[in-house]
């Protein structure tokens, strides 16, 4: 009887060739994605084009707009894409991203809402700085209502400075911008926002 090791030496060495490129594929496949992550910058400006884009700040009163973005979201009038979280202190929390949209929505969410209209205008500079430096963005639209509307042209009107983002629109809802005649308001709303009578 005789064996044939020439052919069975041919046939390992085949199956070790293949094995050997099946090994050097997974590594570089390994290799590649941890490179990749590892150089991965997650700065929002990387990947996307500020130029062209022109987000609307919603700047709240008593309540949020949340319910209105939720509205204009469901009939695709615009995208959310950012919320500032502004604690008392001033502190500042971002959740979300900004979206790829031209117009994206920004709401802004102080949690003293009662706070005077000094702080609310400095929360907004510092909103209006972390915009500019973070996402290089150029020009805003502000939305305002009642006391958020107050913050809003306070901030258009003594803070257009190229440190800041350029206010191309204003638009105020129920902002009671020549001051409140009605002293029942007074005896239900409190805090500094009440002594900022213009």
């Amino acid at each position: 009887m005789t064996i044939n090791l020439h052919y069975g030496g041919k046939r390992m060495q085949k199956n070790f060739i293949q094995h050997r490129k099946k090994l050097l594929l997974f590594l570089s496949i390994f290799v590649g994605f941890f490179v990749a992550i590892f150089f991965i910058d997650d700065k929002p400006t990387d990947s996307m084009d500020t130029e062209n884009i022109t987000p609307t700040l919603f700047i709240h009163g008593s309540g949020s707009f949340h319910s209105l973005l939720n509205r204009f979201d469901y009939h695709d009038w615009g995208l959310k894409g950012l919320t500032f979280y502004v604690s008392t202190s001033g502190d500042l929390q971002m959740e979300g991203s900004m979206s790829d949209g031209e117009n994206p929505f920004i709401q802004i969410i102080f949690e003293n809402n009662r706070a005077s209209l000094d702080h609310q205008t400095l929360w907004v500079q510092k909103i209006m700085t972390t915009l500019r430096e973070t996402y290089d963005i150029k020009q805003v639209n502000l939305v305002g209502h009642s006391m958020g509307g107050l913050t809003a042209t306070n901030f258009s009107l003594h803070h257009q400075t190229e440190n800041y983002p350029e206010v191309n629109k204003l638009v105020v809802m129920e902002s009671p911008s020549q001051g409140i005649d009605d002293e029942d308001y007074f005896s239900t709303n409190y805090g500094e926002a009440t002594k900022d009578r213009v």
